[in-house]
């Protein structure tokens, strides 16, 4: 006998039970199992979820380090990977993936892309793009993923293809700035620059790019003008911003150092063209004595002599014994020209005099 609260109740009776609810039970405990076994399911797969999105949120720390400092993209790669092994249909992981090779690739010394191992990863990462395409039809018209392809395309030397890429994809995306920059950058049209710079006027890139198309037009002060506000607008700490900042500087005193910093072809006033000099000697740490040199030709040119001698002594250094040997030989007929004009340093003058004289410098 079995005792109850309510007497005793006999295992026959509690059988005989038993037996006649025998299908409800059944039918219960069979819906308690699928329940479980979805639950379980469920469960699974949002764990699996949310270890492919902490994957991915570790890649993009990791991506973002890297950015900074110009290495570290392989370790932000890695996780994009192990979260395409959970997910193979994951689309931000493979886009990561390639947008990442593409900015590890984009700080890599010139040289170094020629390295066969880049090589080989160039040509992975684009097979990555192909079968990504290739996998998920919807996204052949991807402009980012053409835009990628064309930057890989671009850094493996092949560059009709790269062209080829850049030109779908605008066609695609008429609109588009960035399609639109990068294909008015391939082809020299300063058009295409010019229509993505109205979408996004603040684009520190867009002006760089118009800057090297404008040079190659022999716009010079035009080219001049939009590398200076590239550099303006490049304030970024990450290094990718940095590295254009110099950049831009660069190509704007490589275009001044063409000829004659007084040049008739340069198309801009004086005045203007010392303040964007000023502006390059004050924002690029350079041992280049030469730019100041242009800045005191210019200074002497608008009549600033006190400037014009203090930029020039800078050019020519303390040591008066270098003075007729080298760059800074040809230097001397301005300086005397500053220090006759301006009535400085009468004593200095008599000596810069005495080394032309010496030197057979006109």
């Amino acid at each position: 006998m079995i005792s109850n609260t309510g007497g005793s109740v006999s295992l026959t009776a509690i059988w005989a039970t038993l037996k006649l609810y025998a299908t409800e039970i059944g039918a219960v405990v069979t819906g308690a199992i699928t329940v479980y076994g979805w639950w379980k399911l469920v469960w699974s797969k949002k764990k699996s979820r949310d270890r492919v999105n902490t994957l991915v949120a570790v890649g993009d720390r990791l991506a973002a380090t890297a950015d900074m400092e110009g290495y570290g993209h392989d370790q932000a790669i890695a996780q994009y990977r192990k979260a395409l092994a959970l997910d193979r249909d994951n689309v931000e992981a493979y886009r990561r993936i390639t947008r990442t090779t593409r900015r590890k690739l984009e700080v890599e010394p010139e040289v170094r892309l020629m390295n066969a191992d880049v090589g080989k990863e160039i040509d992975a990462a684009l097979t990555r793009v192909y079968e990504f395409q290739a996998s998920h039809p919807a996204l052949k018209d991807d402009l980012e993923l053409q835009l990628d392809e064309a930057a890989l395309l671009s850094f493996a030397g092949k560059h009709d293809s790269a062209l080829a890429a850049l030109k779908k994809a605008q066609a695609g995306n008429p609109e588009d700035p960035e399609a639109l920059a990068q294909l008015g950058l391939a082809t020299r049209d300063a058009a295409l620059v010019r229509r993505a710079l109205e979408k996004r006027p603040d684009e520190a890139r867009y002006h760089e790019y118009l800057g090297y198309v404008l040079e190659r037009h022999g716009q010079q002060g035009e080219a001049i003008r939009e590398f200076r506000r590239a550099a303006e607008l490049a304030t970024g700490a990450e290094l990718a911003s940095r590295r254009l900042r110099t950049e831009a500087l660069n190509e704007m005193f490589r275009v001044f150092r063409q000829g004659d910093v007084l040049r008739p072809e340069l198309g801009m006033p004086l005045e203007e063209r010392l303040q964007a000099l000023e502006f390059f000697v004050a924002g690029r740490t350079s041992l280049d004595s030469s730019q100041h040199f242009l800045l005191a030709a210019l200074y002497h040119a608008h009549g600033e002599h006190e400037k014009a001698h203090t930029a020039i002594r800078k050019a020519l250094g303390e040591d008066k014994k270098w003075w007729p040997s080298g760059n800074r030989k040809q230097m001397l007929p301005l300086f005397a020209r500053i220090l006759e004009d301006g009535r400085l340093d009468a004593a200095t003058l008599a000596e810069v005099r005495t080394m032309l004289a010496r030197g057979g410098v006109e």
